[in-house]
């Protein structure tokens, strides 16, 4: 299928960063096979062990361990800080993954229709929903209706995404007047930050280990033969004399006691919220919009002096040494 327009030349071979054609002639391969060969090409030790594999075994699946693949892991976790690492075949899976993480990441957060943020030119992938976030309309006509939930901005231009992000604000905004809501009528408003580890284990136990249990439950704790099963510290603070200005820390596992009976652990992810939030009616001279930023602003004060230091950098060592 003429899928690509393909330029009159057939690459035959490669050495390094040079290939050649049918014809003899010599090129700088600058593409690198739109940056897939970025070892280059023939280079003798990935030939060895690509080789070696071969001659061993070809494929085996996901249904089964890797060993191989778990070591590559760990050393791209420990050496980019990170918790996970995901395998994938080409960009266009990467890109794929990424969405639907981040998608995953939202209604885990209480967002029933979690949008991406992307950028107007770029390119994504040919799957229908990594073609629906390329910013080019061009490949895209004739595989309408495209998949929703992308939000554009300009490359280079953060001013232009914090107007993207401003149109989230501007409902909020605009809501009120168009369903008849006054800010009398306001229950309680929130603002949560939301941090994600993604660990296959017990999440108890991990948060125990990394942040402690407090003296008073030491005790308990070092019961011999004992394993955690539960422990999911959060603290709410009250803010102001009403008790109607809130703040609370908490962590959310996802590990249960057949798990940790068992050891069959799924790869879940372990969460740590922040949230602000005001119960009651908004002040008579108080909007939505600016309440909420107000809450932002304290869930961000507590994030920056109680949190990043005292909780999700603990979590992230701990993990990284798993």
């Amino acid at each position: 299928m003429p899928t690509y327009s393909r330029l009159p030349v057939a690459l035959v071979r490669g050495s390094g960063s040079w290939v050649w054609d049918h014809e003899g002639r010599q090129y700088l391969d600058a593409l690198s096979g739109i940056a897939v060969n970025t070892l280059g090409h023939a280079h003798p030790r990935l030939v060895e062990a690509l080789q070696k594999q071969v001659a061993t075994l070809i494929h085996a699946s996901n249904l089964y361990q890797a060993p191989l693949q778990e070591e590559l892991a760990e050393a791209l976790t420990q050496r980019s800080g990170m918790t996970n690492a995901f395998f994938c075949n080409s960009g266009l899976e990467a890109n794929e993954a990424a969405i639907k993480l981040a998608r995953k990441h939202g209604h885990r957060l209480g967002f029933e229709r979690p949008e991406v943020l992307v950028f107007e030119k770029a390119f994504h992938g040919r799957s229908l929903a990594t073609l629906s976030a390329t910013g080019n309309k061009k490949v895209q006509i004739g595989f309408e209706p495209l998949v929703e939930g992308f939000v554009r901005a300009p490359m280079n231009d953060l001013k232009a995404v914090q107007e993207a992000l401003d149109q989230h604000r501007l409902v909020l905004d605009l809501a009120p007047a168009f369903l008849s809501i006054s800010p009398l009528d306001c229950e309680a408003l929130d603002v949560l930050f939301g941090f994600d580890f993604a660990y296959r284990g017990n999440h108890n136990a991990l948060l125990a280990e990394a942040l402690g249990v407090g003296p008073s439950l030491d005790r308990v704790a070092e019961l011999p033969g004992a394993r955690v099963i539960n422990y999911e510290p959060s603290l709410t603070m009250s803010l102001d004399e009403d008790c109607r200005v809130q703040v609370r820390v908490s962590t959310e596992t996802r590990t249960n006691a057949f798990q940790v009976r068992t050891g069959d652990y799924a790869d879940e992810q372990l969460s740590v919220y922040v949230t602000a939030r005001q119960y009651g009616s908004l002040d008579a001279d108080a909007t939505y919009c600016e309440t909420v930023d107000r809450l932002a602003r304290m869930a961000r004060d507590v994030l920056d002096s109680c949190v990043v230091e005292q909780i999700l950098k603990p979590l992230a060592r701990t993990i990284a040494m798993k």
